[in-house]
């Protein structure tokens, strides 16, 4: 008997901010799924790690150390990925974070607001515009924006961070609906904490305090957040586009 074909075989996915943590776990929820992995980050050593674990399961593996916030790499790594290996399916923007600028918008100075907005933001525009042109032109494309609770809800003392994640759900509906017609979906992603997550572990009792505030009373684990994905990279969310899907354990109904 035929085994049944994993819903993602075939299918070539690029993660951003793949070399560890949230980024390590999607990317290897994917190739799980069987689709092969171009992780994409600055540590080159970190998505060396990544794609030998990606290459554990059967899967192909590239890693390419990549700046998103910069065009240029940005480009040069999806033109790669299209040269060597012929088409580029699913584009997942992780890279992200706050670098450290969680203060009142008072003190927030220039260069600080324009590197989160730049990371966050502007590094999401880069590698879709990139990714979007191969799809359009091979008129098939699943684009996962992971999105952040900060930028539905907002939040003290995040102003920058929770302004481009905010514009990065906006952004993911002006594409879905830019490039809907060319079999390019575009959707967004929000995680809530992630049991093991690094500044969690560091902070048990802030990891505790989470979990009996969650509605579900748990944190989110890595399998929660890859069975999303899985979803909205494969053919089954084909009528699927413009949409935010929270695994979150309910927090953002608060």
């Amino acid at each position: 008997m035929e085994r049944e074909r994993d819903p993602l075989d075939g299918r070539i996915a690029i993660v951003t901010g793949a070399g560890r943590g949230l980024g390590r776990t999607l990317a290897l929820a994917l190739a799980q799924a069987g689709a092969d992995i171009v992780a994409a980050a600055r540590s080159e050593t970190e998505i060396q790690e990544t794609v030998a674990a990606v290459k554990d399961m059967g899967r192909r593996g590239m890693a390419i150390p990549t700046d998103v916030t910069d065009s240029a790499p940005v480009n040069q790594m999806v033109e790669r990925v299209g040269s060597e290996w012929g088409h580029i399916d699913i584009l997942v923007n992780n890279a992200g974070g706050e670098l450290g600028f969680s203060k009142p918008a008072v003190d927030l100075g220039d260069a600080e607001w324009a590197q989160v907005l730049h990371l966050n933001l502007t590094g999401a525009f880069y590698c879709v515009r990139a990714a979007g042109r191969w799809m359009i032109q091979q008129r098939y494309g699943r684009i996962i924006n992971i999105a952040c609770l900060h930028g539905s809800r907002g939040s003290i003392n995040h102003a920058a961070y929770a302004a481009a994640k905010g514009g990065l759900l906006q952004l993911t509906r002006a594409l879905a609906l830019e490039w809907a017609t060319f079999g390019v979906t575009v959707n967004a992603l929000g995680i809530g904490w992630l049991e093991g997550q690094g500044e969690l572990l560091e902070q048990p009792e802030r990891a505790e305090r989470l979990r009996r505030g969650m509605p579900l009373n748990r944190l989110a684990q890595a399998g929660d957040a890859g069975a999303t994905l899985v979803y909205l990279a494969s053919a089954g969310a084909r009528y699927v586009t413009g949409a935010e899907m929270w695994v979150d354990g309910g927090w953002g109904c608060r």
